[in-house]
This record gives C-alpha cells, structure tokens and sequence, in this order.
C-alpha cells in the first residue's frame, strides 16, 4: 500500500512540474456546495474537496487551503452575512474583502474536521475531540463548548427548533440527540440499523433527511414528529437525498432517481450526481466538480459553476513550500474535476529574500518538490482512509452548502 502512496504522490508532483503522465482516477467530491451569495443570488463562495472558490470581480479564482490551515479544506458555513471556516487549530472568519483571512478565534483542539450547522442563533461546529465529541457555539469572541460526549458523533445539522445529532454504534442502532441552542438534550433515540456510516441532509422545504449505509445497501429516514423515520431502502449507495415541490430525489450509486411510493426511478440524466442544496437561487446539484440548476421536477438546468471557470490562483504572500503545496492542491482539483492538462507554473514570491524565480525549477529543488509531494499525498491518503468508507457535501458529501450537509467521518470499528 505505501509504493501505492508513493506513487501516487510522484505523479502528482510530475504532474505539478509539468512533465508528462498519465492522470490518476479520484472518486466523487466528498465536499461541494455554494457556501455564499451575493446580492444577486449569485453564487460567491464555493467549498470543493481541495479548497474554496472565490468569485471576485466577475472572475474565479482557486484559494489554496494552505492560506486558511489547511491542507484540506475545512467546512465553511455563512452565517449572518459571515462565513466560518473551522480547522483542526480552531475557527476564524472568511471574509472575501480581507487579504489574508481574518486572525483565528478561540482555537480549539480537534483531531478531526468538524460539521457546522447554522440558526438564526448563530453557527455551530461539532468536533471530534481525543476519543469523544464537542459542540461549540462559534463567537468572534472564542467558541463557547457547549456540549459534550465520551463517544463520537458524526454528524450535525439544525432544525426549526434546535440541533440534530446522528451516529452509528456497534449495537446495529443509528442514533440520533436533540438539542435546544444552549446545548441542553430535549431528545434521545435510535432506529434500529447496521450501518458504518450515517449522513444528514436538508430540502428546500425545510424537511430534515438521514442516510444510513453499511457501504452495500442504504435506508433513507425523514424527521417525522420529531423523531427520524425509514421511508425508502434501497441495495445502492445513497450519497444524497432532497425533497422538490413534494418528491423525493436520491443519488444512489451516483445516479439521479425520483423515489414514488418508495420506487426509485432514474431521471434519465447521465451525469454523476454527488451532492444537492438550495439557495437563494433556488435548488441545485452538484456533478464532478460542477453545479447546476435544478428545476422541481428533478431536470438539470444550466450551470451555476463550471471548474474551467476557475483562474489559477495567487500565490502572493506565499513561501516557496507554501506555494508547491498550493499547486499541488491546485492540480489535484482539476484532475479531480477531469481538467488534466498541465497548469502553467506559479511565480512563486519570496518575502524574506525579495527574488522571484519562473521557469522550470532546478534538479534540486524539482527533487524536493517531489519529496513535498509524497508527503502531502501521504498524509492525505491516511486522512481519507480515516475519515472515510465510501465517497461522495459530495453530500454526503455530501455537500457543504448553507443547508446541506457536510463530511467528516470518524474511522469505522
């Protein structure tokens, strides 16, 4: 497994300097949605599997994690006009005006990326903390902890009246808590499933949907009553589900169905859909790395956000290492997204020297490169083997949207 890895990570980094090679295949984005709008219901701010996207100006633009702690993109949520970014250092806010982004607030600790939920209370992050879980409410002030568990949960979402928690255990039941916003449990109970993975999703019309899958099958539960009920199986891999003008859309195995009287029924579109959210703009899914309209009887319209959209980005400010990482995440993004071509490189600044270097790099420091690529690529493939059994906010990805649901999962038992 580890020549695997290594492999893997040579040709990101040959691919990174230029030279010929053949493109790896990437599974589906686990992370992907619209964080963000403007004041024409456009969308600004969008969160993908290696990084934000920026439109600024009419032109998009990559962020590289590594200007926000990454190396991979944490979860990112608006919230009052706000937009939070939680790291494994802790919060701080995204504020596209702001070059570099806003210090960090209150850091806390966390061995695992966090899933955010909104209300008009404010945002909330729930994080994996040594062997159990944490929920903060996030404060410009500092997060106040709020909540907190020996055991993990995996994940969270808000609803009308509060929160929603969700885990599976190894007594075959998929568990749900409620909470009010100061943290206080209203509710507790499971439904009874094997399952290694467990997901929550949102609809337009306010419907609050869970995912259960055991990486063969998956049962789809709505909140009905205040308490989560199955209402569709299916021997495929859900990876998102969503309600539109009172019909339910699933992607199972990456393919849009419309579930009638717990029948699922492909739509007949041929793109892989990973993810669906809302916004202003209405509804939309998300296919490979791009966005589309979704019109309420589950047609895809035209695109929201298409990946050759998207300028190289900025790597100003940035040291050389900083800089090689953020090509690499550059280049992992439009391999992810199909775009295989090689990228011109970046002038790459140098703030305590003052020299800029173009061109292709030297032996040497092409040999350093690919070494910095093996390890990125490395721990990158430990993280994933951690935080996943079965790929996508996307949706679960899942997707990471204003109302959608984000991931980060906890190893499997």
């Amino acid at each position: 497994m580890m020549t695997s890895v290594l492999k893997r990570g040579l040709i990101a980094a040959l691919l990174a300097l230029g030279f010929a090679g053949t493109a790896e295949a990437h599974l589906a984005p686990r992370t992907l949605g619209v964080v963000r709008y403007d004041a024409g219901a456009r969308p600004q701010l969008l969160l993908t599997t290696y990084g934000l996207v920026l439109r600024e100006d009419e032109v998009w633009r990559y962020v590289c994690p590594v200007r926000h702690g990454g190396p991979d993109t944490p979860p990112a949520i608006a919230a009052d006009d706000r937009t939070w970014l939680v790291t494994i250092d802790g919060a701080q806010l995204f504020e596209p005006d702001l070059t570099p982004l806003t210090d960090k607030f209150g850091d806390v600790t966390v061995v695992a990326l966090p899933e955010l939920a909104v209300l008009p209370e404010g945002a909330f992050a729930l994080v994996l903390e040594g062997k159990g879980s944490a929920l903060y409410r996030l404060r410009e002030e500092g997060p106040e902890r709020i909540f907190a568990d020996r055991d993990p949960w995996q994940d969270l979402i808000a609803t009308d009246d509060g929160l929603l928690l969700a885990r599976t255990t190894t007594a075959s039941v998929v568990e749900f808590t409620e909470l009010d916003v100061a943290g206080t449990v209203t509710s507790t109970y499971g439904v009874p499933r094997l399952a290694w993975e467990v997901s929550l999703h949102a609809s337009p019309d306010g419907a609050r949907f869970a995912v259960a899958t055991d990486a063969v099958s998956s049962v789809v539960m709505e909140r009905v009553g205040g308490v989560m009920e199955i209402v569709f199986e299916t021997p495929g891999i859900v990876g998102a589900v969503t309600r539109l003008d009172g019909r339910m859309f699933v992607s199972i195995d990456s393919a849009l169905h419309v579930v009638n009287e717990g029948v699922a029924t492909p739509t007949g579109d041929d793109r892989q859909v990973t993810c669906f959210g809302h916004g202003p703009a209405g509804a939309y899914a998300c296919s490979n790395l791009q966005v589309f309209a979704m019109a309420d009887d589950g047609a895809l319209g035209e695109p929201v956000f298409l990946m050759p959209w998207v300028e190289s980005p900025s790597v100003e400010g940035l040291t050389t290492d900083q800089a090689a990482t953020c090509d690499f995440q550059w280049n992992d993004l439009r391999t992810e997204a199909g775009l295989t071509e090689p990228m011109p490189e970046p002038m790459v600044s140098e703030p305590s020297g003052g020299c800029t270097t173009a061109g292709r790099p030297s032996f040497g420091a092409a040999l350093a490169i690919v070494l910095l690529g093996v390890g990125i690529r490395s721990s990158s493939w430990r993280r994933r083997r951690r935080r996943r059994v079965c790929p996508c906010v996307s949706s679960r990805r899942p997707c990471a949207s204003p109302s959608g649901s984000r991931s980060a999962r906890r190893p499997r038992s």
